[in-house]
């Protein structure tokens, strides 16, 4: 073989590498701007957990609530925030007299909200009946306003009693789970069946409720709305049979004697 032929098994030191090799500044400048990126978006992480950690903080499960009004024929003679301390729904306590079947319209406003994140409160209610005439049924109702302003909470509201956690009354007539107008959401409970709540009587409920910020309409991180209950009483007539048979009674008794 000649030296001017070309040689068939020439070196390869010249042919392209299979992965392109950058020169040393190359890959160093290209390291420095990853870093940099990776930097700035720690700090911009950071500084949004800064930014957030407060409102997330209140939005907990025991957020604020404050009993803004007790209306209608009703005497609240208790109310107090008992918090759970653990993570849970705090409770609030009430008692109350009630003068009258109702409505009776308690308002209540869930503070330190975070937008989209519910606000949960369980009422633990006991409330007498000082009407003077008793209540076959019990109902309670989710809603804003209240007497003729009252409008019913609506199913796409984010405002509705909780069923996992079983609304329930804990003593009293009705004691057990009431019937809902929603399974998964529901704005409206009701309790019935004999012998239903005698003049004088008290029944205990502990019904959780949750809300979030736009359930009222005004996104403020805040939400106010009316827990209103309503007792359908028996009829005049009954009581008036009652009232007569109890002044027929000595009557009874002195002729059972004689």
């Amino acid at each position: 073989m000649s030296r001017s032929e070309p040689r068939s098994h020439s070196s390869t030191r010249g042919a392209a590498a299979p992965f392109p090799i950058r020169p040393a500044p190359v890959l160093d400048a290209m390291s420095r701007q990853r870093n940099r990126h990776l930097l700035l978006a720690l700090v911009l992480l950071a500084s949004l957990l800064i930014a957030v950690r407060p409102r997330v903080a209140s939005a907990a499960p025991h957020s604020l609530v404050e009993v803004l009004g007790a209306h209608g024929n009703w005497t609240l003679t208790e109310s107090r925030l008992q918090p759970s301390g653990t993570g849970q729904p705090d409770v609030l306590v009430l008692r109350g007299n009630a003068g009258g079947p109702g409505p009776l319209d308690l308002v209540l406003r869930f503070h330190g909200m975070f937008d989209m994140v519910p606000a949960v409160v369980v009422i633990d209610e006991e409330l007498s009946n000082r009407s003077g005439r008793g209540w076959p049924s019990f109902h309670m109702l989710l809603g804003t306003g209240v007497g003729d302003d009252f409008v019913a909470s609506s199913d796409y509201d984010g405002l509705y009693f909780k069923d996992r956690m079983v609304p329930r009354a804990l003593a009293g007539a009705w004691a057990g789970v009431p019937e809902q107008d929603d399974m998964i959401a529901p704005d409206r409970l009701s309790w019935a069946g004999p012998p239903g709540l005698a003049a004088g009587q008290a029944v205990r409920y502990w019904v959780p409720i949750s809300g979030l910020d736009r359930s009222d309409g005004v996104v403020d991180d805040a939400v106010t709305f009316t827990l209103r209950q309503v007792a359908t009483p028996e009829p005049a007539g009954l009581v008036l049979v009652a009232c007569g048979a109890l002044g027929l009674l000595p009557w009874l008794l002195l002729r059972r004697r004689t």
